[in-house]
């Protein structure tokens, strides 16, 4: 199991700057930008984890917030075994959808004209994977993982996950097993500050995250999802990162306000399930938009964007549902 001590080496470095990681204090850091622009007040926009940043920073400060949108929102609890559950839950919908789309096109990839043929078959497959995991390079290893992920992806997914497990079935390499060439990453604190800085995404996760300490009940937590689910559950994704994290938890603690906020949410998204959009919305308040595809934080590409322009310059907020892209 992936642990905080193994993944995160900067808390070594500088612990006493890594303990200050945490979204309240992103939140301050944005207050401080609105005091040296002079403005009284500010507007935003936030996508993903930047949800969390403007939803605490609204919880801090509502009185300084003249409008916030957010699409694809973070939970308001940062509990890393319940976001493993919603996860799970999640991705076994879209393998359910997907066994039957593999049934009707079985004569493109040979995985069974039933739902229970299909099943057979790619649970076999994945098995044998686990018992036999074959190592492609040094750095890429086909196993039960790799396939756990493919079956649990969205729609949009559906042909390209379907090609690579047959590929594997008949002894190939896939293509998701064959990444495009790129630079070296660096990791800790002389990342790409412009990308995702893992270093401070995991601290970010740790010092506020709750649920990832006792081992016992990440275990117990697991099992359960893998009975539950059979096809995707029982992994370590969120609740995995913090085993060894030196200190205590300190979660942060969303509140209602009053200043305009407008969330959305996408409906079948398999990065920040739609759940966490209506728990967020029943915990801090506002208007919940639904977005119906599996993109995450596509609302800006979409024509629905009109809604937010339209927010933003008036402060009216909408319910009901936007097409999306599929």
């Amino acid at each position: 199991m992936p642990t905080g001590a193994r993944a995160a080496p900067a808390d070594r470095r500088d612990p006493v700057f890594v303990q200050q990681l945490t979204t309240a204090n992103i939140a301050r850091d944005v207050d401080s930008i609105r005091a040296a622009l002079g403005e009284s007040k500010i507007n935003f926009y936030g996508v993903s984890y930047g949800t969390a940043v403007g939803v605490s920073y609204r919880s801090l400060f509502d009185n300084r917030v003249n409008a916030m949108w957010v699409d694809s929102v973070m939970p308001p609890v940062i509990d890393l075994v319940a976001m493993d559950a919603a996860m799970d839950a999640l991705n076994e919908k879209h393998f359910d959808a997907f066994v039957p789309w593999l049934a009707r096109h079985d004569t493109e990839y040979h995985f069974g004209t039933t739902d229970a043929m299909v099943r057979k078959t790619i649970f076999t497959l994945r098995d044998e994977l686990r018992r036999k995991p074959r190592k492609v390079d040094e750095n890429t290893v086909l196993d039960g993982e790799w396939a756990r992920r493919l079956l649990g992806g969205g729609p949009s997914n559906w042909i390209s996950s379907a090609r690579d497990l047959a590929t594997v079935r008949e002894g190939g390499v896939p293509l998701s097993a064959r990444p495009a060439p790129e630079a070296a990453k660096v990791f800790g604190f002389d990342e790409n500050p412009l990308g995702l800085n893992l270093t401070q995404y995991q601290a970010i996760f740790c010092n506020e995250g709750v649920g990832g300490r006792d081992f016992e009940r990440m275990w117990a937590a697991a099992q359960a999802r893998k009975a539950a689910f059979p096809a995707t559950g029982g992994y370590f994704e969120r609740s995995g990162w913090c085993g060894e994290w030196p200190w205590p938890a300190r979660p942060w603690k969303p509140v209602r306000g009053t200043s305009p906020l407008q969330l959305s949410g996408h409906i079948d998204e398999d990065v920040t399930p739609y759940a966490w959009a209506v728990d967020t919305w029943k915990a801090v308040g506002g208007t919940l938009l639904t977005v119906q595809d599996n993109a995450h934080a596509s609302l800006r590409r979409l024509p629905c964007a009109a809604k937010v322009i339209d927010f933003f310059r008036t402060g009216r907020t909408v319910t009901g549902t936007c097409p999306g892209t599929r």
